[in-house]
């Protein structure tokens, strides 16, 4: 039986593909690398489980081995103003590039229209994440941290 996740997915050919273990519906082809004790997930409960997490790592079975997959690419966007949830006056959506400590990913983010609303600095500010450069990329700010304690 294997116990981490590399291992599982080392072993994952050998492995009868059935339907979801959650949902027990779609196909079991995704698996989060982040996740303690991941287990595979179909597109839908995939997505699911990550709408609030948009800095973890998902990887899909192509057929022969596991290849990385955006969580941008299934659907997920961020969406800022709101605490995540839908805003009832959205700016369009936005592509940005997010350093986190799992590594530097493109993300949709929607930021909030709502008149009087907070500005896009403050959205970014209220996710815990910085702007970068000017343009659209920021950094969370447990990187801003990791950077700064290994500078001293």
């Amino acid at each position: 039986m294997p116990t981490t996740v590399l291992e599982f997915m080392r072993d994952f050919p050998e492995r009868d593909r059935g339907p979801c273990t959650v949902s027990g519906e779609g196909q079991n082809d995704y698996i989060c690398v982040v996740c303690p004790g991941a287990e595979l997930l179909c597109k839908i409960c995939i997505v699911s489980t990550h709408e609030q997490l948009p800095f973890h790592k998902i990887k899909q079975w192509n057929g022969s081995h596991f290849e990385a997959c955006e969580l941008r690419g299934l659907g997920i966007q961020v969406r800022l103003g709101h605490g995540g949830q839908v805003c009832p006056s959205p700016q369009s959506t936005a592509s940005w590039d997010l350093i986190s400590e799992h590594g530097i990913m493109r993300v949709d983010v929607v930021f909030c229209g709502c008149v009087g609303g907070p500005g896009v600095a403050a959205q970014l500010r209220e996710m815990g994440w910085l702007r970068w450069n000017g343009n659209n990329v920021c950094a969370t700010e447990r990187v801003i941290e990791q950077m700064h304690q290994l500078q001293l």
